[in-house]
């Protein structure tokens, strides 16, 4: 598989899991701290993320940001970009001068799929337990490790690491089913931010020349 493939498959399951994570099982603290992350998070009208992420044997530290607002958002990491307005999911590969376009399956638990699923706590998608703390970046991080309830996911486990004191996300840790683990640092998280709907809908006429793939 070509590394950038694998990295879009990657931030596919990270999108779907650390920012839509879920409990069938819980501890008191493991669910202390979700609820706490879900209700900062929904605080916002929008936000911005920016991380960095990387696989061990498949690729190093390479930097993203994601902005959401409502059920629309923005992704972009390492030449590829997603974009969703609320109804069409547009991704761009600049590697291949492509754009694929595709009309997302709402009951998908994709977060790319599902947008509203940003920060929310689904009871029918993961275990989740409380693992103590680590250090994150220099940082002091509590720990709750998450565990799929459903075989298919594509991942183990995640260990989701969460500053005590802004209840937001530090890292993430993916342990997957069939590659190495893979790591995400949280380097700035910005609420409210400016969010055009232009933001949200990808502009062919900035890519000359782009293929157009339709799967609408």
């Amino acid at each position: 598989m070509k590394p950038y493939l694998k990295l879009y498959r990657f931030l596919c399951l990270l999108l779907a899991g650390s920012l839509a994570c879920g409990a069938a099982y819980a501890d008191a603290k493991s669910k202390t701290l979700l609820d706490a992350l879900t209700t900062r998070m929904n605080g916002y009208n929008s936000y911005e993320v920016q991380f960095t992420v990387r696989m061990d044997q498949e690729f190093g530290d390479m930097p993203g940001r994601i902005v959401v607002s409502g059920n629309r958002y923005y992704v972009s990491v390492n030449g590829a970009e997603v974009f969703f307005d609320g109804k069409v999911r547009q991704t761009y590969n600049s590697r291949d001068n492509e754009v694929v376009i595709e009309t997302p399956d709402p009951s998908d638990n994709n977060i790319l799929s599902n947008p509203a699923r940003f920060f929310r706590l689904y009871d029918q998608d993961f275990n989740h337990v409380y693992q103590g703390t680590a250090i994150v970046g220099g940082k002091n991080a509590e720990v709750v490790r998450l565990t799929p309830k459903q075989s298919g996911s594509g991942y183990a486990s995640i260990l989701l690491q969460l500053d005590p004191v802004t209840k937001l996300p530090l890292g993430v840790v993916y342990n997957m089913e069939d590659s190495d683990a893979a790591r995400i640092t949280i380097r700035k998280i910005t609420p409210n931010v400016p969010a055009q709907a232009a933001a949200f809908t990808f502009d062919k006429s900035k890519h000359k020349g782009v293929e157009v793939i339709d799967f609408r």
